[in-house]
C-alpha cells in the first residue's frame, strides 16, 4: 500500500480528482485535507496559495497509472505528486484497499 499525495487549489477540484480516481478504482480512499497556506517557488517567484491536500490510499502496483491518471486530471501543469510507501498497514485495511482497487 501507499499514499499519494497532491495539493489542489479547491475543495471542488479535489472532489472532482477523488471521485475520478475513486471511479477508475485506482484508489480505495481519498482523503481532502484542509491546508492554510502553500508557499513554493514558480517560475523564479515564491508564491503563496491556499491549498487543499489530497491524500489517496492506493496500491503500490497502481503508481504508474495512478499518476499518469492525476496528470492528465490534474488543474496545474505541473501537480505536486508524492507517493510514500506504507511499511506497516494493518491486514484488514490493507485486504479492504485490495478488495476495492484493481
Amino acid at each position: 500500500m501507499m499514499l499519494v499525495l497532491t495539493t489542489l487549489p479547491s475543495y471542488m477540484s479535489a472532489e472532482s480528482l477523488a471521485s475520478k480516481i475513486l471511479d477508475a478504482k485506482l484508489a480505495a480512499c481519498c482523503s481532502i485535507l484542509r491546508m492554510e497556506r502553500s508557499m513554493y517557488r514558480w517560475k523564479g517567484k515564491v508564491r503563496k496559495e491556499s491549498e487543499l491536500l489530497l491524500m489517496i490510499k492506493a496500491r503500490k502496483s497502481s503508481y504508474p497509472k495512478l499518476e499518469a491518471f492525476i496528470k492528465k486530471n490534474h488543474p496545474h501543469k505541473c501537480p505536486e505528486i508524492v507517493a510514500l510507501a506504507a511499511s506497516k498497514v494493518s491486514k484488514d485495511y490493507k485486504k479492504w484497499l485490495y478488495s476495492e482497487t484493481r
